[in-house]
């Protein structure tokens, strides 16, 4: 009886070692897998990164275009008004030269 029991638990080690191989097995398969999943998150955060950054420069280059077309626009709103300081200024000086010429006509303008 005591041969039979101790095949009997050395069956039941050989199974249950065949049992813990084929979990080993099972574990460094999951991990190669997570480990090319790692590789493969490390690519598309590599690709995300370079698209941001390309991004980045195209937003970069964008904002200098309104702040130069700002630019454009500030300086388009000054000549209008030096333009009119500049009509202003000769009508003012056309206004004294009519009234030295003629009194009389820059009565009936201002009527």
């Amino acid at each position: 009886d005591l041969a039979a029991a101790l095949v009997a638990v050395e069956a039941e080690n050989l199974q249950a070692g065949g049992e813990v191989a084929e979990g080993l097995v099972f574990l460094q398969e999951a991990a190669t897998a997570v480990e090319a999943v790692d590789l493969e998150m490390q690519e598309v955060v590599g690709e995300v990164a370079a698209a941001l950054a390309v991004e980045a420069e195209d937003l970069a280059a964008a904002e200098a275009k309104v702040l130069q077309t700002a630019g454009e626009v500030a300086e388009a709103l000054v000549f209008p008004q030096d333009a009119a300081a500049v009509v202003h200024a000769g009508d003012l000086a056309m206004l004294r030269a009519v009234a030295v010429e003629d009194p009389m006509t820059l009565k009936w303008a201002a009527a």
